[in-house]
């Protein structure tokens, strides 16, 4: 009977051994293969092409939009100058108007 006890005891530690030895396994997805070189390559290629398209479309844009500033700050100006000549003939007249009323 002791006998059995450790014949058993040892089978169990022996396949508890093997079991710890084996490899767990992977049960995920597959692996996937790396992409070639060359297409890494293209794909930074075609990423500073962007970039560089990105970096001349905001410099157009910031070109517009200073032009279209200085033309509103242009007719802006022209518009103060108008009404201050207005403002003043507009005086020049009043002072004319009372001179001849005297």
């Amino acid at each position: 009977l002791e006998e059995q006890v450790a014949e058993r005891r040892r089978r169990q530690e022996a396949e508890a051994a093997a079991e710890r030895g084996r490899d767990g396994g992977y049960f995920g997805p597959d692996e996937k293969q790396c992409a070639p070189h060359s297409q890494g390559e293209e794909h930074r290629r075609i990423l500073l092409a962007q970039m560089e398209v990105e970096r001349q479309r905001r410099t157009e844009s910031r070109e517009r939009r200073i032009k279209m500033e200085n033309l509103m700050l242009g007719n802006a100006m022209d518009s103060l100058q108008k009404e201050a000549m207005e403002e003043q003939d507009k005086v020049q007249r009043n002072r004319e108007a009372l001179k001849h009323m005297w």
